[in-house]
């Protein structure tokens, strides 16, 4: 049972992730049944933040910043991390976003993590601006974030 955050689709599947995380097969008829691939177990609590899929891999976050990283074909918990965002319990509303080559993770407190994609937690740098719940946003070459009291845009034109 998935309550908070948004499945995600990509190749066929759909993909569920709260307390356990749950992959189904979209079935390529309409009278066909749906197929479930895989059930997982993953740390944290109610997950508000959507996954992002990439390369073979999700990575979420839970509303207590538990990050998890699992094989979207196995389900097969990769790494698991307690991140110290700075902000504290029921914190993690912002969706991952990825763009490019780097995978954002933010908190409501305004923290972001740019991590690097992959099979762990590669941390490249953090930032922090005006407390926010909105996912951020790329647009070609540049970075939007709808805050509490701002419209934040970072790159170029």
């Amino acid at each position: 049972k998935v309550q908070y955050a948004t499945p995600v689709v990509q190749d066929g599947m759909v993909y569920f992730i709260e307390k356990k995380a749950t992959a189904v097969r979209i079935p390529k008829a309409l009278d066909e049944p749906f197929e479930q691939a895989w059930v997982s177990r993953i740390q944290g609590s109610r997950h508000y933040a959507s996954p992002v899929i990439h390369d073979g891999l999700i990575y979420a976050v839970s509303r207590k910043e538990m990050f998890s990283i699992l094989d979207a074909e196995t389900g097969e918990l990769l790494h698991k991390r307690q991140l110290d965002l700075g902000s504290g319990k029921n914190s993690a509303y912002p969706s991952i976003t990825l763009a490019g080559d780097k995978v954002f993770v933010s908190v409501q407190n305004g923290t972001t993590a740019v991590l690097e994609q992959g099979r762990t937690y590669n941390e490249i740098e953090r930032n922090k601006i005006g407390t926010f719940r909105g996912s951020p946003v790329f647009v070609g070459g540049q970075l939007f974030i709808r805050a509490f009291d701002h419209l934040y845009c970072f790159g170029s034109s």
